[in-house]
């Protein structure tokens, strides 16, 4: 129903937008397709605009895998057409695409980034108003940071080690990341299977 975008140059200097979309005509996919078509045009028309040409490094959010269950669909169709819309529009230098987990993980500094603390660290450091049934707007602005993070300009919030682990995990693919925790349970087993096995040893030479 709709969007929010953060053109941001640094911590201070930024253009905060949200853009609602209209209700479709019908429901047949056809309507669908046109209004998201119409909501994406809006949108990037609107950051070309605030953006005048300039090389970009665009920050999405990564909607498949964020939790949305039965609307991930609608949101991958959406996401989709706005992707397209951007390289098409913009001279895109590279595109990320954190979870809302991730991002909001990244603003707080820790793994406790829910929703309340995300906002409220952001209306605390970055004097934004506390509007928690609108988060479209507070989204942007932590994937904005994330961005900023990427590119070495955080002056408000700490680049601290979670944090840099958090923007060095978004160039790791999934395939990876699947396999090194893979790795990293069989490690654990091993080791919990040697434990007990120098456990029964030591428990038998005790005899």
């Amino acid at each position: 129903n709709g969007a929010a975008f953060c053109v941001m140059k640094d911590e201070k200097k930024y253009d905060l937008a949200r853009h609602a979309a209209q209700p479709p005509a019908n429901t047949l996919p056809l309507a669908r397709l046109e209004r998201f078509i119409e909501h994406a045009d809006a949108i990037v028309a609107d950051i070309a605009s605030r953006v005048k040409k300039k090389r970009c490094l665009v920050i999405i959010e990564g909607y498949v895998d964020s939790g949305y269950g039965g609307t991930s669909l609608v949101l991958a169709e959406f996401g989709g057409i706005l992707r397209r819309k951007l390289y098409e529009s913009l001279d895109i230098v590279l595109l990320l695409e954190p979870t809302t987990g991730s991002m909001k993980k990244f603003v707080c500094g820790h793994g406790g980034g829910d929703k309340p603390r995300t906002i409220a660290y952001l209306a605390r450091y970055y004097d934004l108003p506390v509007d928690l049934p609108d988060s479209d707007r507070y989204d942007a602005f932590g994937l904005a940071l994330v961005g900023m993070g990427l590119r070495g300009r955080m002056k408000v919030t700490e680049l601290t080690p979670d944090r840099q682990q958090i923007l060095e995990d978004l160039f790791v693919t999934k395939k990876k990341k699947r396999q090194a925790k893979a790795i990293a349970s069989a490690e654990r087993k091993l080791r919990l299977e040697q434990a007990r096995e120098a456990k029964a040893a030591a428990a038998a030479s005790a005899k």
